[in-house]
């Protein structure tokens, strides 16, 4: 086999093997259906297409167009050859051959293609089924917007949905009414019944969120996996008046809501129902929209 495999490459010549090395391998993961789920520091980071793992260590660097497997073998890095190579478990010929066969881009651009988009009809929604999050988009949706995967997979599915016999798909997010608060990369934003998410942990203070994305980053922003003190996310400031019954014990209410009039207001609404309320809007996030626009403007700044 070596020996075959010595003597064929003679098949090429030396430029043809360099086109092929050219081929840009994150255009051919692209070709797979193969997307990345995250960028640190100018690289792309796969679930490996190589091996079976959760926790992504696959890493592609697009300018010297290389990949490196982290979690794999030695022969599990190297140029896009012996990507094609490890990926079709084929021959550095066959390789060749795939590569300048293919008519895939030679650049690799992200896209948020093909997810749906709704309008917001909620109460047409009707939830089909719930998975763990395992879709690569929706992936890759969540660590854009600064979400660890980590709590990506311990707080949010993956819903499956209808909306007038059509099927739909977005990241869910339970709420106390057994609905889920669902959002994609388009901007979509809906839900199959309205509720207030309680992480109920019996203690004096609490943490007041305003969406999701808000709990998660706090859990980024101040390095745990999960609240220690209980955390209230109310999925929408409208749901205020369900909160307040819940919190009617409460010493402290520390609020993560938005920098905006109806944060502001639910903010002043705490204070004239007699509560003690730390805003830690003005705190952290004076610049920014909210706690998870926040994170994703500093995140790259964090040393």
């Amino acid at each position: 086999m070596h020996q075959h495999s010595m003597k064929s490459t003679n098949k090429f010549s030396n430029e043809q093997i360099l086109a092929a090395k050219n081929k840009s391998i994150a255009g051919y993961l692209k070709s797979q259906n193969i997307e990345p789920v995250n960028m640190i520091g100018g690289e792309l980071v796969y679930l490996s297409p190589l091996r079976s793992e959760t926790t992504p260590s696959f890493y592609v660097n697009p300018q010297k167009n290389i990949f490196n497997d982290f979690g794999g073998t030695d022969e599990m890095r190297g140029d896009s050859i012996r990507l094609v190579q490890q990926f079709r478990k084929c021959n550095f010929t066959e390789a060749i051959e795939i590569l300048l066969g293919s008519d895939f881009l030679g650049t690799y651009s992200f896209s948020f293609s093909g997810l749906p988009d709704l309008d917001k009809q909620d109460s047409r929604i009707q939830i089909k089924s719930v998975h763990k999050l395992k879709n690569s988009a929706l992936i890759r949706y969540v660590t854009s917007r600064g979400i660890l995967l980590q709590h990506a997979f311990d707080y949010l599915s993956e819903v499956h949905y209808e909306v007038d016999g059509k099927q739909y798909f977005a990241v869910g997010f339970k709420n106390d009414s057994d609905g889920f608060e669902l959002r994609n990369s388009l901007g979509f934003k809906g839900k199959s019944d309205n509720g207030i998410t309680i992480i109920d942990l019996g203690t004096e203070s609490v943490s007041l969120f305003e969406g999701s994305f808000d709990f998660l980053s706090a859990l980024r922003h101040f390095g745990t996996d999960k609240p220690t003190i209980t955390a209230i996310i109310l999925n929408t400031t409208n749901n205020l008046r369900l909160a307040l019954p819940v919190m009617s014990n409460c010493k402290m209410i520390n609020c993560y809501l938005d920098n905006d009039l109806s944060g502001e207001k639910a903010v002043q609404k705490l204070i004239k129902h007699g509560f003690l309320v730390k805003d830690w809007s003005k705190i952290i996030y004076p610049n920014d929209k909210d706690f998870n626009e926040y994170l994703i403007n500093n995140r790259n700044k964090a040393v």
